[in-house]
């Protein structure tokens, strides 16, 4: 997702969740490297300190599984077309062509990303929900459904048909379908 596109999305959902109540907060990461990135949303986390909902898109899922491992603070986890690690797992073990469209959309980042091994996930700890975009072209569907599945029991995912990589941006704009199937897991 384009930095231009990043932008409009917390534009449009930020107020949504404002509006409701929630005190809401959209963590820059600075992209050099998934420790630096890990950093800088922990060290939120921390300054926070009351009860949390985290959510993580795409690689942000491997930032909140190291960020929120251990962090007493954090209520549930959110994951939106994202990546969610096994300890020992590499950010995407996937195709390797997938790889490479993946850093080519993904823009200004350290390469070293795609070779990073989880440390223990924090889904392990937390009430964690998972988002499946089904027409996502960057993480394979298959992939998510797998990652929504592995979860401990009394988690909960959602299919999301006709949505593709940018399942905030349209569910806003109202391009997506409803969830088909939120089933626990």
């Amino acid at each position: 997702m384009s930095s231009q596109r990043r932008l409009e999305t917390r534009r449009q959902v930020l107020p949504i969740l404002q509006d409701a109540g929630h005190r809401a907060v959209a963590v820059q990461q600075p992209l050099s490297s998934i420790a630096d990135d890990v950093a800088k949303v922990r060290g939120v986390l921390d300054e926070l300190g009351t009860p949390v909902v985290v959510v993580g898109h795409s690689f942000g899922g491997v930032v909140i599984t190291q960020a929120a491992h251990n962090a007493a603070n954090v209520s549930a986890l959110v994951y939106v077309a994202a990546f969610a690690p096994d300890e020992g797992e590499t950010c995407p073990d996937v195709d390797p062509v997938e790889a490479r469209v993946m850093a080519a959309v993904q823009g200004p980042s350290d390469a070293a990303r795609f070779g990073f091994v989880s440390g223990p996930p924090a889904w392990r700890e937390h009430r964690t929900h998972y988002v499946v975009a089904e027409n996502d072209q960057i993480i394979p569907p298959d992939l998510e459904r797998f990652m929504a599945e592995r979860r401990r029991p009394g988690r909960s995912a959602a299919i999301v048909p006709r949505c593709d990589r940018c399942t905030i941006w349209s569910a806003v704009r109202g391009g997506c379908s409803r969830p088909a199937s939120p089933a626990a897991g």
